[in-house]
């Protein structure tokens, strides 16, 4: 018998109803995935998952439970982690059932339009794809938004970050990664009222805002009567259909995406060359001898640098110790469930791919937790076959695949070799290389260099 006046008692009755259906669906979510294992924590609440996303070590706990648990970790009541990148490759396929799930639609950045990054409905992304696979970033901001739409902000020129999208989101990211450990909270953002409150602001003078104010005023101009088409990506995109709402927010995805995914391996590739004399020295002499006998361009060019067998393995191991994205992207399980290499996942299961753990899979070999570009110059056909197909899931695979692929893969083997020829570059505080904290995506600072030309 509850004791109290009758508001008390419903409040009583309300607490214990509310407990007790959360019993129940805890209960029952773990009961679904009870085969797989992963934190304890993980088993009834998302907050194992959250504190992951807050920690700035993301990559690191995903991987810690990897090894612990396994290549299918349960991380959250209804979330699967894989490093198996065969799974990856099944739940990406051109035929795949699988789908993304609402996590992707906290990637719309302007709540009256998707872009191809937030698009859940697979018929509606194939369609939106197709449309921009002509080839679709500083050194990656400025040229990309050169290719995208003529013009360069002026990171180089001023060296700044002139308009703040770094210092935004190293606030914004650990709020983001922590929320949507929660499927209410994605829910909850995804609503238009919420997303337009929370969103950028097109008068701000920072950050988003002015990225968006801008990519509107570049797109207006765009679609102005009688302009004339211009060449770049921006004018292909508008060839290929797209509207001028859809442009001005791909474009802003074009900057946003491609500049972390070059940024981030040209950077850490920097790193380990610089702090590996044996290799860096290796490398200069590739590069040296192939200038010497007229191999080389200036500036190289893209064949040319695919025939310097050493520093296509300095590219492809720098992308596999430190791949851009590390964790997330998830896609669900169809409706009527899955068997994947004899263990049945139940239909409506999220999983998300664990890159950093998957590219230290053991076709690399025992030691694939250092950086050593000789286990690509070594292989023979067949294994190096066999780690190249492991590696091409960096940047997604079959219908979810990088649009900029081809993009990124140029600067990459432009970037290293234009830099190598003519400056020599060293660690001020070897101690202390860089401050690099993981929200799936990386934010990485403070890498200070001493330059001196060769």
């Amino acid at each position: 018998m509850l004791l109290g006046t009758p508001s008390t008692q419903i409040y009583t009755l309300s607490v214990i109803a509310v407990a007790c259906a959360y019993v129940i669906l805890a209960l029952k979510s773990w009961y679904r995935l009870r085969k797989f294992n992963g934190p304890k924590l993980a088993q009834f609440s998302h907050l194992w998952m959250a504190r992951a996303g807050f920690s700035g070590r993301m990559n690191l706990m995903y991987l810690e439970v990897g090894k612990k648990f396994g290549k299918l970790v349960r991380v959250a009541p209804n979330e699967l982690m894989t490093s198996d990148p065969e799974l990856v490759r099944h739940m990406s396929a051109a035929r795949s059932l699988y789908t993304r799930s609402p996590w992707y639609g906290v990637m719309k950045m302007d709540p009256d339009q998707d872009n191809v990054m937030s698009i859940l409905d697979t018929a509606q992304h194939n369609r939106f794809k197709s449309k921009l696979t002509i080839g679709v970033w500083y050194f990656t901001l400025d040229v990309i938004a050169a290719i995208g739409y003529g013009k360069t902000p002026g990171h180089l020129t001023q060296e700044a970050d002139v308009y703040g999208l770094g210092k935004e989101a190293e606030a914004v990211l650990p709020f983001l990664l922590t929320c949507t450990a929660f499927p209410l909270v994605i829910a909850f953002l995804r609503l238009p009222w919420v997303s337009r409150h929370l969103g950028p602001a097109p008068n701000s003078p920072n950050g988003m805002g002015k990225l968006f104010a801008i990519s509107r005023h570049v797109v207006g101009e765009r679609f102005a009567p009688d302009t004339k088409p211009s060449q770049d990506m921006l004018g292909a995109f508008i060839r290929r259909g797209l509207s001028q709402k859809e442009a001005e927010v791909e474009v802003i995805l074009q900057i946003l995406a491609g500049s972390d995914n070059v940024a981030t391996p040209i950077r850490s590739t920097i790193l380990h060359l610089i702090t590996a004399p044996r290799i860096l020295g290796k490398l200069l002499a590739e590069i040296d001898t192939a200038i010497a006998s007229g191999r080389v361009s200036d500036p190289i060019t893209n064949a040319e640098a695919k025939a310097l067998p050493y520093l296509q393995a300095c590219i492809k191991e720098g992308l596999r110790i430190h791949p851009p994205i590390t964790a997330g992207l998830p896609k669900v399980v169809p409706p009527g469930g899955d068997t994947f290499n004899h263990v049945f996942l139940p239909g409506g299961t999220n999983i998300s791919c664990d890159m950093w753990g998957l590219q230290r899979n053991e076709v690399y070999g025992a030691d694939a937790d250092i950086y050593r570009p000789e286990r690509w110059t070594e292989a023979d056909p067949e294994q190096h076959a066999r780690m190249d197909r492991v590696l091409d899931l960096v940047f997604g695979y079959g219908r979810w695949g990088c649009l900029g692929r081809n993009i990124a893969d140029i600067e990459l083997n432009k970037v290293f070799v234009e830099l190598l020829r003519r400056f020599d570059m060293t660690l001020l505080d070897p101690t202390c290389p860089w401050k690099s904290k993981n929200y799936s995506t990386f934010l990485q600072k403070d890498m200070f260099v001493r330059v001196t030309r060769r």
